[in-house]
């Protein structure tokens, strides 16, 4: 009998990591546990770049359902269910319904897997205001508190939430998530895609979206102190805007013309995911200055795509990745050039044939969706099936 999951898709323009997520885990369902049925809603003036994404990972195209609003989140700690979401729910025959950072108040009325990414409020608490801060909290206090099952995608997550919150749901499981992206892109699409997109033959690829945490700061500084001709190009996509930062994109600028790097800092805009995934097959090395992740889906695919590392070093990014990376401190400019610099002194990229790093692939989805499938089929219930 097949267990019918919901995925609900908030904030698509906003979230683009969370939706790659959820589509992620849509393909990797569809391949490896065909008893799980994903179903997506979301809200019906998606653009249709996304519908057309959604129906190619999971076979349709998603069931119509208003986005969830401030409103939703705050009344929801309460008690108060939102009704539009319970209907939806309901009328699509759901057994469990997969909890993506949102909250469906402590006594939701379906069956719940509650999905928390990461504990960004309690790292880098000045990135959230203190009402955003109070909402946040409450709403993980109450998940750890009533949920039955909760998921987190690393050991890193796990001691944050021992030492923020303590241990209170009675199942944590950490799943760290593996990649399946469909047709896996070739060194042909990321050679297109470079032309097109006007990048020089070796460039490093750096596919965080323009939030001030994702430190993009750190590699125009790094730039300013490398020579200029060892200096790498940077090839860097994302939706420029930050909510929480709104000048960041024009202080970056500003700061790129006054170091003189705006030949080698190159901002692409919001990119189609297919471009995203080429140029990653197609850079030199892919770059992650964060200060901050939870599983970082952009590492992972570079993973997938045997694309090398340039990472921070974040004790996630030690989990997801062990040595295979060159690593640097993301709070110094001298350390990420000496990164970068050797980064680009590596051999150019060849267009090597991927069929190791598939096989790898197809092991890591298995296991994956393997334990996605125990933890659904637990909470619904049916753990016999499992």
């Amino acid at each position: 009998m097949t267990l019918r999951v919901a995925f609900r898709i908030t904030n698509p323009e906003g979230w683009t990591g969370g939706v790659n997520y959820i589509l992620n885990i849509c393909r990797v369902l569809r391949a490896h546990a065909p008893q799980i049925r994903p179903i997506i809603f979301a809200p019906e003036d998606i653009s249709q770049g996304l519908a057309q994404s959604i129906l190619e990972a999971n076979g349709a195209l998603p069931i119509a359902l208003r986005d969830r609003s401030r409103w939703d989140e705050v009344l929801a700690i309460p008690g108060w269910r939102e009704q539009a979401s319970q209907k939806a729910f309901r009328a699509a025959a759901i057994n469990v319904v997969f909890e993506a950072t949102g909250f469906y108040g402590p006594r939701p009325g379906f069956a719940v897997v509650s999905w928390l990414p990461d504990f960004q409020n309690r790292r880098l608490p000045h990135l959230f205001s203190p009402v955003q801060r109070l909402v946040r909290d409450l709403r993980y206090r109450l998940i750890l508190r009533t949920r039955s099952h909760v998921m987190l995608s690393s050991q890193d997550a796990f001691r944050d939430m021992t030492e923020f919150y303590g241990q209170r749901s009675r199942s944590v499981a950490v799943i760290p998530f593996a990649l399946r992206t469909g047709p896996m892109p070739t060194f042909a699409a990321g050679e297109e895609a470079r032309q097109r997109l006007g990048l020089p033959d070796r460039f490093l690829f750096l596919p965080n979206q323009f939030w001030i945490h994702k430190n993009h700061r750190v590699v125009v500084e790094a730039l300013g102190r490398l020579q200029p001709d060892s200096r790498p190009v940077i090839a860097a996509s994302g939706l420029p805007h930050d909510p929480r930062a709104p000048g960041l994109v024009d202080e970056l600028k500003a700061r790129i013309a006054e170091l003189g790097v705006g030949e080698s800092f190159r901002i692409l805009g919001l990119l189609d995911y297919r471009d995203i995934l080429a140029l990653n097959a197609r850079a030199d090395a892919l770059v992650n200055p964060s200060r901050f992740e939870g599983w970082s889906t952009t590492v992972e695919e570079a993973k997938a795509l045997g694309t090398p590392l340039v990472l921070s070093s974040l004790p996630v990014h030690r989990e997801q990745v062990a040595d295979e990376a060159l690593y640097f401190d993301p709070d110094d400019p001298d350390d990420c050039a000496r990164a970068l610099a050797a980064a680009a002194a590596a051999p150019a990229r060849s267009p090597e044939p991927l069929a190791g790093l598939v096989e790898r692939g197809e092991f890591a989805q298995r296991r994956f969706a393997g334990q996605l499938s125990r933890l659904f089929l637990q909470a619904a219930g049916r753990a016999g099936e499992a």
